[in-house]
């Protein structure tokens, strides 16, 4: 049981009686765990009670649930995660703007080729295929140096993470799915409008 911090490994630890003076601080203050299921109100009304009727002159500190305790403990990890959320999002974002602008300036470039093809008899769907082939193997290039650098930097963010490995394969293929669909539905606008080139005009571009 980890009864120092979630992010540190539990220790052998023994559990002793309260008058065993010889092992126990006589400063050090006691802290008394209840499992119920009733209100926590009710619950720390008896607990005060009981304690006022052993000795009415004991302190008693805030009884609180221990979902607190727990949030309490993981608020700075979780500020720190929501921080490297914001960022991701961001990345992301800009990471779709910039292969949509990338995806779109190839089109124009290629909008000669492609009334070439078109012209000489290929179907919109071969050119809207080869198109994405292209896109494709960048965006299969991208995911693969984002994992590498991942796997990589993955040893920094093992304090943040808890209940799950700093290397889980789920969330990498997650996020690498996750990632895919975004660059497939970056690129699949200008790949579109690839295929509906007028072959005469762009025939007539230099």
């Amino acid at each position: 049981m980890k009864s120092k911090s979630l992010d540190v490994d539990p220790e052998p630890e023994a559990y002793l009686l309260y008058w065993q003076k010889a092992v126990v601080e006589s400063t050090r203050g006691i802290s008394v765990v209840v499992r119920t299921t009733a209100p926590i109100d009710a619950v720390a009304s008896l607990l005060r009670t009981a304690v006022a009727e052993l000795d009415r002159d004991q302190p008693i500190g805030p009884i609180r649930p221990m979902d607190d305790l727990v949030a309490e403990s993981l608020a700075p990890a979780r500020l720190n995660l929501w921080l490297l959320v914001a960022f991701a999002v961001v990345v992301l974002v800009l990471t779709a703007e910039g292969l949509y602008g990338v995806m779109a300036y190839l089109v124009t470039q290629r909008a000669h080729e492609i009334g070439i093809r078109i012209a000489l008899g290929a179907s919109r769907s071969a050119v809207l295929r080869m198109m994405l082939r292209d896109a494709g193997t960048m965006r299969l290039a991208g995911i693969a140096i984002g994992v590498g650098g991942a796997l990589t930097l993955s040893r920094s963010l093992a304090t943040l993470l808890f209940g799950v490995s700093a290397t889980d394969p789920i969330v990498y293929a997650g996020v690498s799915v996750l990632l895919a669909l975004v660059a497939l539905a970056a690129v699949l606008v200008p790949s579109s409008r690839a295929t509906h080139v007028d072959p005469p005009s762009a025939l007539r571009e230099p």
